[in-house]
């Protein structure tokens, strides 16, 4: 394996809109000469995730996530340099070279296996294609689900032919088995005899949201009797079914686009509508919606539309995700179709149809209450209309907007024809356990000193033509804080300017805090007068003489206790002149 030539990870290093590759992870809004957005790495309702197009850097102040944006592709998509690297340099149309060094250090070896066994997935999804392509009756039965040759082909559906086929392929291609094992395609019984766990079924390729095939779905073929209907790939450091969403490296752009995802049930439910045009549609690894799900989507959309099957298990899933959608203030909706599933609604109905439910789709509370609504005229016993109710109510509860609560409030008084004060005093009367939940701070406070601390290092960062006279001005000053102190010992060491510095740090912590500096300051005046640096300069040095003081006061109480009164007049002496220097 070749190492990346130095100028394809300079260019990539050097790209000069971050902002390009960041939007498609989060929606940012312009802030000053900064974007601002929901930070991917840790959930918040108040935009933390800080982006600086001038110095191409990124810093959350909630869960102090900091870097460039290799390390931002690198964090958000949990791969490595390599990779990272290769896929902005392809989102952005920077050509990928490389040189014919080999990579031999500890972490190349850990790039490397990645790399392999990213490649080896990519191969397997390219050979199961072929093999569906031979085999008319599997092929047929895609078709006979509706799917078009296009369909097929676009999502290279595949068919995993025996063991030993597949043991065959391996050896022609140069393949290792230890790879295909990795990867879960293959396994090895305590005999020694191998096995794949997709031996004859159905596959379905599964990508990132980069579109790298990290595993594969599997489906029983209609002659095969035993086994799981359906299977997935186990999970490993690429493939988490609690992370992944199919249908998410195609449908991303059309998210955006559009202003919401279509959340299905199922891969042909997903196939079907990017078939019929809705390519903003998604599906969960199963029917189960996770929070890292509803993280992932709430980066690029603040509404979901949900189509699950229509039956009992679609309902219920819907109203297990409604929760975690609201609580990170997405808007839900659900989508009344014809069929039992969007698969058939589609084949049966046809793409108008389903595009006029979408436009007529409603909230999920008002779904859910023409749904246990008494029809017009039918009459319920008062114990049933108050188990609809609490049910109601439950969900009302958990609304974090309370001008929406108070709307559905007012809707289900008037559709349940009761008074009003009834829903309030049933939401009031419900105790429900808190979920513990981690805060993060969205403004980091600091006082006076730090505050000046921080914006001399900013300064003396970006302005090295102020360095001379805030370095004499400081002299043998420490800054209170030993980080700071350390950036402040490396900048007067370096020639470098702006974000060049962090790459003078090895400690990630100094390179985070930096970050942080050179962001917050872009957001202050973007010129200082000389009389506000020699207030930063004098809060520092004040600062200085009074921890002298409570030093000098503490040794002269030493003194005094003990009876050396000689040694206590002497520092008195001392305590004296720094007073008169402070009052100066």
């Amino acid at each position: 394996m070749t190492m990346l030539s130095k100028e394809t990870v300079e260019q990539v290093k050097q790209f000069p809109d971050i902002t390009m590759v960041v939007r498609d992870y989060v929606g940012l809004k312009k802030a000053g000469r900064n974007f601002v957005g929901l930070c991917p790495f840790h959930s918040e309702k108040t935009p933390s995730f800080t982006v600086s197009p001038e110095k191409r850097i990124f810093h959350c102040f909630g869960c102090h996530a900091s870097g460039d944006l290799v390390s931002f592709v690198m964090k958000v998509e949990n791969v490595g340099f390599v990779d990272a690297v290769v896929h902005i340099a392809q989102r952005v149309g920077i050509p990928v070279t490389y040189d014919e060094r080999q990579m031999s250090t500890e972490d190349h070896k850990q790039q490397k296996i990645w790399e392999d066994t990213h490649d080896f997935m990519y191969a397997c999804a390219l050979y199961f294609h072929e093999c569906l392509l031979q085999s008319p009756e599997f092929f047929s039965y895609f078709q006979s689900r509706g799917l078009t040759p296009k369909t097929i082909s676009d999502f290279r559906l595949g068919y995993c032919p025996s063991v030993q086929d597949l043991l065959t392929w391996i050896e022609s291609q140069g393949l290792l088995l230890d790879i295909a094992v990795r990867s879960g395609v293959l396994a090895q019984s305590e005999r020694g005899g191998w096995w794949s766990p997709f031996q004859h079924r159905l596959m379905v390729p599964i990508h990132s949201v980069m579109g790298k095939v990290v595993g594969f779905g599997g489906r029983v073929t209609q002659d095969q009797q035993t086994g799981a209907k359906y299977i997935n790939s186990v999970d490993s450091p690429w493939f988490n079914k609690r992370q992944l969403l199919f249908g998410l490296d195609r449908a991303k752009s059309a998210i955006r686009k559009l202003g919401y995802v279509l959340v299905v049930e199922g891969y042909l439910d997903v196939m079907c509508a990017h078939q019929f045009g809705f390519e903003n549609a998604v599906a969960p690894m199963g029917t189960a919606v996770t929070r890292d799900h509803v993280q992932r989507l709430s980066r690029i959309c603040s509404r979901v539309v949900m189509a699950f099957d229509n039956d009992e298990a679609g309902r219920a899933a819907i109203e297990k995700s409604y929760t975690l959608f609201r609580e990170n203030n997405i808007q839900v909706d659900v989508l009344a179709y014809e069929g039992k599933d969007p698969a058939e609604s589609l084949f049966t109905h046809g793409a108008a149809s389903f595009s006029s439910a979408i436009a007529s789709s409603q909230s999920y509370i008002s779904f859910l209450l023409e749904r246990l609504a008494p029809k017009a005229g039918e009459s319920v016993r008062i114990e049933v209309l108050s188990k609809v109710i609490d049910r109601l109510v439950e969900l009302v509860k958990t609304e974090p907007d309370k001008i929406v609560q108070n709307h559905y409030v007012q809707a289900i008084a008037k559709r349940l024809e009761v008074d009003q004060d009834l829903i309030l005093v049933k939401i009031s009367s419900l105790r429900y356990p808190k979920r513990e939940r981690v805060f993060f701070q969205n403004k980091i406070h600091v006082g006076k000193v730090e505050k000046s601390e921080e914006a001399l290092i900013f300064l003396l960062s970006i302005h090295p033509e102020l360095r001379g006279r805030i370095f004499e001005k400081l002299d043998t000053y420490l800054f209170s804080i030993p980080d700071n102190q350390k950036i402040v010992d490396v900048i007067k060491s370096s020639d470098c300017v702006g974000i060049a510095l962090i790459d003078k740090f090895e400690e990630v912590g100094l390179q985070t805090r930096l970050r942080r500096i050179l962001i917050q300051g872009e957001s202050g005046k973007s010129q200082v007068s000389a009389a506000q640096i020699d207030d930063y300069l004098s809060n520092l040095l004040q600062n200085s003489k009074q921890a002298q003081i409570t030093a000098l006061k503490n040794e002269i109480k030493v003194f005094e206790r003990n009876g050396e009164e000689d040694k206590a007049n002497v520092l008195l002496q001392k305590l004296s002149t720094l007073f008169s220097e402070s009052v100066e």
